[in-house]
């Protein structure tokens, strides 16, 4: 075979392979790049096939000023991440890393996690403007032939946490906590941060950044030609999503803006509060949609104009004109709630979240798959928008299954009393959980922790009576952060989900189970005044088995293709309902799937995935395949890869 080679360079241990002349782009929206400080020689970014080639000048990352080159974009809440698989080691305290800082100011406060040349891992902070960097900690990760560093950073609030993996070929990740530090909360800046500790020459690193500014399953995207691309940021402490779109309008039959939104299935419902907006135009918007992804897509749209009109809108069919149903007008904040039931969608608002208005009704055929979330449109392509959402909420309706809980909705429940089926976690939570009326999902009665100063949790166990592929969903809200469900087996637990602060959602997990296996379905509330409340608690054997449950492809070669394939068998006792999407946890799409499925997947009938892993870049690569049955059943196949030369 015949391999093209770049131009390559030793450095200490570190071979480099400097980009290809071709096929170089740059890194795509909301990214932005810049030098910060004064740098010398200017910094660039590159991404091409072989992954995000970076390059900085600069003094250093250290002291009360910074120079460097900096690669970033907005976060609240959430993380950056980046694979480091070569550096050219113009010094040896060059640095390339991942960096939360509060703005491009050089002495601005900041938190990074960095490599350097000779593997040495660094994790440092400057606390104030224009204060002393200081030292946390390190590690070691060499950056050779068949090892790369993999840097994180994760903030929550004022507080950032570190951590590193060392990956070796051959051995895996061996992953190391480095600590965490305060940094004030609010918006800031989060990217890839070079610096070649030489003004008069560029360091040059190889990455594979990752960020996660919304939490999952939520995504962001720009519908249609927007002009500015758009953005959003997480809050976890008061749940808010804060989220700037720019385009012409929802309007005619082509929309322009900017959506976070996530699958739903079956008869959504979904709430939020729309806090605030910026005044852009007019005929700026912001609100709930749902229906399909194309700028030309049928959706239905509720939304909130800057001076309070409320829009109830709907474009019926694909290619066709968005048509106004019915409108009222508000003040804010306002509640708006958007819900199928059929083909029929129906939009209201609130003042309170309490008492609703029905704005109107329309008939609109959808996809099996619905996306649902939240719209914003500046009517402007030259600038954005911005709003605030919160107190979202979203449950879907129609459960397929036998529920193998008892009193999982607390209905058989004597207040205050959990059971029958749950279990209070005392004493070794100090907080007794309780039944109550005060905050039900449905019904008229729910589960919670409500705590001062004391932790406390609830659970339930069922032993498997088969081996199989069980469901586990449960409607969990929160007025502060920290607060957890997921699940146990064998006394070991397998999944814990954070339960962010809003409204009901709906968090639901999967896996394989063994016959006699014991699964533990769980609530925790930490030690912080506030309440954790849950209702509508499920545990099902999955209409879907899988095989394999994921798939592991090993080395391959960047820019060649290995195909696997995943076969998916309705083993329920109903025609089930079939989508599937991929996620990839990289920028790049190195996992693709097609199948032959149908529509509708009948009782005992089969079809077959076909993966599809295409390195983008050396390192490892990581995704999912993300199968969707009837309303809360979610199969996820990790799917894991490392790029090679």
């Amino acid at each position: 075979m015949l391999k093209k080679v770049a131009a390559i360079f030793w450095s200490g241990t570190v071979l480099f392979v400097a980009p290809a002349a071709h096929a170089q782009t740059a890194p795509p929206p909301p990214w932005q790049s810049t030098d910060i400080g004064a740098v010398g020689t200017p910094g660039e970014v590159l991404v091409n096939s072989g992954g995000w080639f970076v390059s900085g000048a600069g003094s250093d990352i250290w002291g009360t000023a910074d120079s460097f080159f900096y690669v970033y974009q907005p976060l609240r809440d959430g993380s950056i991440s980046t694979t480091v698989s070569a550096e050219t080691g113009t010094h040896p305290f060059a640095k390339a890393g991942v960096m939360i800082r509060q703005t491009l100011d050089p002495g601005s406060p900041e938190v990074i996690v960095d490599v350097k040349p000779d593997g040495g891992i660094e994790f440092m902070t400057r606390t104030v403007q224009g204060g002393e960097t200081t030292f946390v900690a390190g590690g070691s990760a060499p950056l050779q032939f068949f090892s790369n560093a993999t840097l994180t950073l994760t903030r929550s609030g004022n507080i950032v946490s570190a951590s590193y993996c060392k990956n070796q070929a051959l051995v895996g990740p061996t992953c190391f906590a480095l600590g965490s530090v305060e940094l004030p909360a609010g918006e800031a800046l989060a990217g890839v941060a070079v610096t070649s500790h030489d003004p008069s020459t560029l360091n040059q690193a190889r990455l594979a950044p990752a960020v996660a500014n919304v939490p999952l399953p939520w995504g962001g995207m720009d519908v249609g030609v927007v002009g500015l691309p758009g953005h959003a940021t997480y809050e976890d402490a008061t749940g808010t999503f804060f989220i700037s779109g720019a385009g012409s309008d929802i309007w005619g039959p082509l929309d322009s803006f900017y959506a976070v939104s996530r699958t739903l299935l079956g008869d959504p419902i979904l709430t939020a509060r729309v806090v605030s907006e910026q005044n852009t135009n007019p005929f700026a918007k912001a609100g709930l949609i749902m229906g399909d992804s194309a700028a030309n897509a049928r959706r239905v749209i509720l939304d909130v104009k800057p001076d309070g009109g409320i829009e109830f809108m709907a474009r019926t069919d694909d290619g066709t004109s968005m048509s106004f149903v019915a409108g009222a007008s508000a003040s804010f904040p306002v509640w708006l709630r958007l819900s199928e039931n059929g083909a029929q969608f129906t939009g209201e608002i609130s003042a309170d979240g309490t008492t609703w208005t029905t704005i109107g009704t329309v008939t609109m055929t959808n996809p099996t798959t619905i996306v649902s979330g939240f719209a914003v449109t500046s009517h402007d392509p030259s600038v954005l928008n911005t709003a605030a959402f919160d107190n979202v909420g979203f449950s879907m309706a129609g459960v397929s299954g036998t529920n193998l809980l008892v009193n999982g909705g607390f209905e058989d429940s004597v207040v205050p009393n959990v059971g029958p089926g749950w279990v209070s976690d005392t004493p070794f939570r100090q907080s007794p959980a309780v039944s109550e009326t005060a905050d039900p999902n449905s019904g008229t009665q729910n589960g919670a922790c409500r705590t001062t100063s004391l932790d406390c949790g609830i659970y339930q166990e069922v032993t498997a009576s088969a081996s199989g592929t069980y469901v586990f969903s449960i409607h969990a809200h929160a007025d502060h952060p920290g607060g957890l469900v997921g699940v146990n087996l064998n006394g070991m637990p397998v999944v814990s989900m954070p339960v962010q602060v809003g409204g009901y959602q709906i968090y639901a997990a999967s896996g394989f189970v063994a016959a006699s296996d014991v699964i533990r379905v769980w609530m925790y509330a930490p030690a912080t005044p506030g309440f954790v409340a849950v209702d509508d608690v499920n545990l099902v054997a999955e209409a879907f088995s899988i095989n394999p449950t994921s798939v592991a492809f090993g080395n391959q070669m960047v820019n060649t293709s290995a195909m696997s394939a995943v076969i998916l068998t309705n083993s329920g006792s109903t025609p089930q309902p079939v989508s599937a999407r991929i996620i990839n946890f990289t920028n790049f799409p190195d996992f693709t799937q097609t199948n032959d499925c149908p529509s509708t997947l009948p009782v005992g009938a089969s079809c077959t995935f076909s993966i599809s892993f295409t390195p983008s870049a050396i390192g490892t690569r990581s995704g999912a395949l993300v199968v969707n049955g009837l309303i809360e059943q979610e199969l996820f196949i990790d799917l894991t890869g490392t790029g090679t030369d």
